[in-house]
């Protein structure tokens, strides 16, 4: 029997209401809006509803952070009026990685009449399609899968593709030649390593020795010594925080001497205290600028993430969520009527660089997508590339880079 999907309506969402919603998972719920946010806002008007589908629980992914990144731009944005004088309203839906849940999420968007989706994350292919046929616009999504890059009304990151084409021309600038890759068992790490696979092959590099370990494994060893036998000189960390760090430190403890290569995804800054000697030089392919860039734009973040819960983690996926909410508002607030099918013509209209909300170059990043087979990747074509320093997530290579140059 299908699991229900948690769902939440509040326009404003504090600290205290925050750790309730998820120290409650695995109960059904939604509540009432907020009377303090009316009152703080001052709109009159009906809010315009946003909605958000993510894996807040469950084995695949457990993101409560991201919930807190989209509610601290809503609380944000709001403060400062709203979008054409309407406050924001954000609905969460959480989906715990199972598709038959994420379908039931996707229905509830649909009743409530959401604009956008934000800071959400479908894992499921087969999803995509009930998605594309509710034409509600899905913002900076992290392809997950084929489909994101796929659907007409979808606008994401650079994503998968991004991660593992930056992953490649990363390792090049850095002089590997036989990388590997550690990676779960599930559909969306297969894509991923499918995609690296792909651009390797366009960096004229070895093909990546690939070692699957199950999803349920807490002992990265044989893994590890797996992943470093013969000629490799990178080894790619994947999957979750919790899994990324532990096959970094498998590898470290094993005395493995060659690059070690994550996605903004699986290492954080809080991720590198964990990791202690295994993080140090550790290189890490981003879609934002790190949170840890020290920017005004970042203190921002950081500040309105603190006012709805100080023990979130301030990190990329979190930090995407908020770009989502910045984005939408940024599409909204040139439109004479804000809904689904207004803010869905603004953006496939967009010209080149007609939205700058300074997380990301600016968007669309471009007329044509570099992979002619995910024709959604025009959206945000580029990446970053960091690495751990001094305890910190800092940029090696100051901007926003393509890495389908050898596409």
């Amino acid at each position: 029997m299908p699991k229900s999907p948690i769902w939440s309506r509040n326009a404003r969402v504090g600290a205290a209401t925050l750790a309730l919603l998820v120290t409650s998972l695995g109960l059904a719920a939604c509540g009432g809006d907020s009377a303090d946010s009316a009152e703080s806002t001052g709109a009159a008007a009906d809010p315009i509803v946003i909605f958000q589908t993510n894996s807040f629980s469950g084995q695949v992914s457990n993101k409560p952070q991201t919930k807190t990144g989209a509610q601290a731009a809503v609380d944000e944005i709001n403060k400062a009026g709203g979008v054409n004088g309407r406050r924001l309203e954000l609905v969460t839906c959480d989906n715990t990685g199972d598709p038959n849940v994420t379908n039931t999420c996707i229905k509830k968007a649909q009743e409530v009449k959401a604009a956008a989706f934000v800071g959400s994350a479908i894992y499921f292919p087969g999803t995509w399609k009930f998605l594309e046929q509710a034409s509600i616009p899905y913002l900076l999504g992290t392809g997950l899968t084929p489909d994101e890059y796929k659907a007409t009304n979808s606008f994401p990151l650079s994503g998968q593709a991004g991660w593992y084409y930056g992953i490649a021309d990363y390792l090049k600038k850095l002089g590997a030649s036989h990388p590997a890759i550690i990676r779960c068992e599930i559909d969306a790490c297969a894509y991923g390593e499918t995609l690296l696979a792909e651009a390797l092959k366009q960096q004229g590099m070895a093909e990546a020795r690939s070692v699957v370990a199950p999803l349920s494994t807490t002992d990265y060893s044989s893994f590890a010594a797996a992943a470093m036998r013969g000629d490799t000189d990178a080894v790619v960390v994947t999957g979750s925080e919790a899994t990324a760090t532990s096959q970094a430190k498998a590898l470290y403890q094993q005395g493995f001497k060659g690059k070690v290569i994550s996605v903004s995804a699986c290492i954080s800054t809080p991720a590198v205290p964990n990791l202690g000697d295994a993080g140090k030089d550790l290189y890490v392919v981003g879609l934002l600028q790190p949170p840890t860039q020290g920017t005004p734009l970042m203190g921002t973040f950081i500040q309105s993430m603190d006012a709805v819960d100080k023990g979130a983690k301030k990190d990329e996926l979190a930090l995407s969520a908020y770009a989502g909410v910045k984005l939408f508002a940024e599409v909204a607030k040139g439109l004479p009527e804000v809904n689904a099918t207004t803010v869905l013509d603004a953006l496939r209209n967009a010209k080149a660089g007609a939205y700058d909300i300074g997380f990301t170059a600016p968007l669309p990043g471009a007329t044509t997508s570099p992979i002619a087979e995910l024709p959604q990747l025009k959206f945000s074509p580029t990446v970053t590339y960091s690495q751990i320093l001094d305890g910190t997530i800092r940029e090696s290579v100051t901007g926003f880079h393509s890495p389908f140059a050898a596409v």
